[in-house]
């Protein structure tokens, strides 16, 4: 069943990126289109459709004979400017979910467990507080306070040149601006469920069984309250996708959301002519829609090893 299940999956995978791919090269061709009006006023909407269609379908065909998602309007290569600029927003979004999540859990585990205590208290009114300043606010006051005020931090991304650490000190705090709201949004998840598992009969059940608090809550509890934490990563992670984009051009980090941004809007000259570049965009984006599809699976695989009731690709859970 696991199996049919992922083959399934991976096939509806392999089409929605096949629809993002068509639907964002023929949206971003009309727009280049209506844009510079004067070279195509003369031609039909049926002749711009079927210049395009033939444009696509010789795109799509080099995509999957030769891995060639085509150049920049400058000519370079859009596979290789987006492998070097990968890595960029990659170590961004891992820091961020390796601090976010466990964090978030951690801090979750605790004001639950001391509840109404200064503990949680000390953790509850700060994960408001994330939780209301959206994270481009955050990025911003980052900047202006510990790098530009204290300069405590690089005020813009540190060059190789300038040594690891300072490239070390130059993620602080994009990575923090991307961490904060969703860690206060896993901290307060977690710390309601845990909550409502200690009034029920289920923790009695388990201390009639021998287990003190403690035992109960590493053992059971906590297990089963991250049942439904588990749903909430992939909309989470994509949050932040979206959260990182405004990040790394805030922060001018030339990452592949500067790929995007500069895809989509590059004003002609001095003109208000947008000069948009299709193949980047087309790039981007299907880098995004697959990491967001990706993520959705794993987590759908990982539901039947936390809970193995749940029968992957039947139409119940038993």
């Amino acid at each position: 069943m696991m199996i049919r299940y992922s083959i399934i999956r991976l096939t509806w995978m392999l089409f929605i990126l096949v629809f993002v791919i068509t639907l964002v090269y023929y949206t971003t061709r009309f727009a280049q289109m209506n844009a510079w009006s004067l070279g195509f006023r003369h031609m039909s909407f049926t002749e711009k459709f079927s210049l395009v269609t033939d444009d696509f379908l010789k795109y799509i065909q080099a995509i999957f004979s030769s891995w060639d998602w085509g150049n920049t309007r400058r000519g370079q290569d859009v596979w290789e400017l987006f492998r070097d600029r990968l890595p960029i927003s990659l170590r961004l979004n891992i820091y961020a979910f390796l601090i976010y999540f466990p964090l978030g859990i951690l801090l979750g585990t605790v004001s639950a467990v001391k509840k109404d205590s200064i503990i949680d208290y000390m953790i509850s009114i700060p994960t408001f507080i994330m939780s209301s300043i959206p994270t481009f606010i955050w990025i911003f006051l980052f900047i202006m306070l510990f790098g530009y005020t204290l300069e405590w931090l690089p005020a813009r991304p540190p060059s190789v040149e300038e040594g690891s650490w300072m490239m070390f000190k130059g993620y602080i705090m994009p990575v923090a601006a991307l961490a904060l709201v969703p860690m206060a949004k896993f901290t307060s998840m977690l710390r309601g469920e845990l909550l409502e598992s200690f009034s029920s009969d289920y923790l009695l059940l388990l201390k009639t069984k021998g287990l003190n608090r403690r035992q109960a809550i590493f053992r059971h509890l906590l297990k089963d309250s991250m049942i439904p934490i588990i749903p909430e990563i992939v909309p989470t992670f994509i949050f932040v996708l979206i959260s990182s984009f405004f990040v790394e051009i805030i922060y001018n980090m030339q990452g592949i959301s500067a790929l995007l941004f500069n895809a989509l809007y590059d004003p002609f000259m001095d003109t208000n002519i947008i000069n948009i570049d299709t193949p980047p965009a087309v790039m981007v984006s299907t880098f995004y829609t697959f990491i967001a599809l990706f993520m959705a699976f794993v987590v759908d695989i990982t539901f039947a090893f936390v809970d193995p009731r749940i029968k992957m690709g039947s139409k119940k859970a038993e």
